[in-house]
């Protein structure tokens, strides 16, 4: 399997690592609790653990390699896709992080369903509440992740996003 063709259930090559030494990315009740506080060591392995599923995480120039590789790539820039706000990463341990879920798993093409999801999302959220956002279980959802549900049900998870930011944004009163 090349670069440019992962598939959703492979693990990128660092988690591997991670798992030689003797991380554990099963999910943990925690796992909540841990994604709704600030970024610490204990939530990147739950977000590793979240996302692993839908692509995993991948450092931004691993990513920035892969689109450079593909056929067609001088079309690409993926800081311009970062720039514009249609992928989104984070810093973590002085990397930049890629959610892989953005992207088609087969020709890392932007995925529509996360860029909507994205668009219905608080403005206020930076990159690594973004992440989390993705990652969390959801009440709205039933306790499914958001990135669990993008290509099964995306109407759900968009309503889920737009409840969200509307409970943050103040209201019209709210502004005297």
């Amino acid at each position: 399997m090349s670069a440019l063709h992962f598939h959703a259930s492979t693990a990128p090559p660092h988690v591997g690592t991670l798992h030689s030494h003797g991380l554990d990315f099963s999910d943990t009740a925690d796992d909540d609790n841990l994604l709704r506080g600030p970024p610490s060591s204990d939530a990147f392995i739950a977000m590793l653990a979240a996302f692993q599923p839908s692509g995993g995480l991948v450092p931004s120039a691993e990513v920035e390699r892969w689109l450079q590789e593909r056929p067609g790539s001088s079309a690409v820039s993926f800081l311009g896709w970062v720039g514009r706000g249609d992928v989104f990463c984070f810093e973590w341990q002085g990397l930049q992080w890629v959610p892989m879920f953005q992207f088609n798993s087969f020709d890392l093409s932007l995925s529509q369903a996360s860029q909507q999801v994205r668009a219905a999302l608080s403005p206020e959220l930076d990159a690594w509440e973004t992440a989390a956002w993705f990652a969390r279980p959801h009440a709205w959802l039933y306790g499914v992740r958001p990135v669990d549900l993008l290509g099964r049900n995306l109407t759900s998870v968009l309503q889920a996003a737009r409840r969200d930011r509307d409970a943050v944004l103040p209201t019209q009163g709210d502004l005297l």
